[in-house]
């Protein structure tokens, strides 16, 4: 039993704690903002999760998440979603409606896919999903428009679609890791891009 007497607060650090699930406390606190639970054992999130509809920052790593509700969709002033150390396999329909997120960091989970969600996310400018099972980037990686940081190393990728070089902002791309033979893109083809790894 949680009690939290400020219910005005924007920032709550639940970090570390045991928790098997979320306390329904916590979906009282509307004025919340940053929301950390990482290093906890919590298998699912909630649909009241909705309920923080002012939440910028949610911080869920090193958990055992198989799934994520579709009502997280509703979070809609998110900025900052992190998910790495759980056993995700693919994002929820209608994912693509965070409109706000800029920055998702997947690292560490199950993808064999890399989520067709994020496709249709022109906003988002950070994308760090390491240490999965990714066989490609889809050619439609050209609609995420903003994106800036693309890390997608230690996955299965054998090459690389040569539409990255029309991601315009793109200034940091991380390939390192995987089992690309030939790469036929040079960072000179980039218009932005500062920092290519690619061993």
């Amino acid at each position: 039993m949680f009690e939290f007497e400020d219910k005005t607060i924007e920032t709550l650090n639940l970090n570390h704690k045991n928790l098997k699930e979320i306390p329904k406390e916590v979906f009282e606190i509307s004025s919340l903002r940053k929301l950390y639970l990482w290093s906890n054992a919590i298998s699912m999130l909630p649909n009241e999760i909705a309920s923080l509809n002012l939440l910028e920052c949610l911080d869920i790593r090193n958990n055992t998440l198989e799934t994520l509700p579709f009502e997280i969709s509703k979070l809609e002033n998110l900025k900052t979603l992190y998910l790495t150390s759980n056993k995700l396999k693919e994002l929820p329909l209608g994912f693509y409606k965070l409109r706000n997120l800029e920055k998702i960091v997947l690292n560490d989970n199950c993808f064999e896919v890399f989520p067709s969600e994020l496709l249709k996310m022109p906003k988002l400018q950070r994308v760090i999903i390491r240490n999965n099972k990714i066989k490609e980037i889809p050619k439609e990686i050209t609609n995420m428009k903003s994106l800036k940081n693309l890390d997608i190393s230690g996955n299965l990728l054998e090459n690389l679609p040569k539409e990255l070089k029309n991601l315009k902002n793109l200034k940091r791309l991380d390939v390192s890791g995987n089992k690309i033979k030939q790469n036929e893109l040079k960072i000179e083809e980039f218009e932005s891009l500062k920092v290519f790894q690619n061993s």
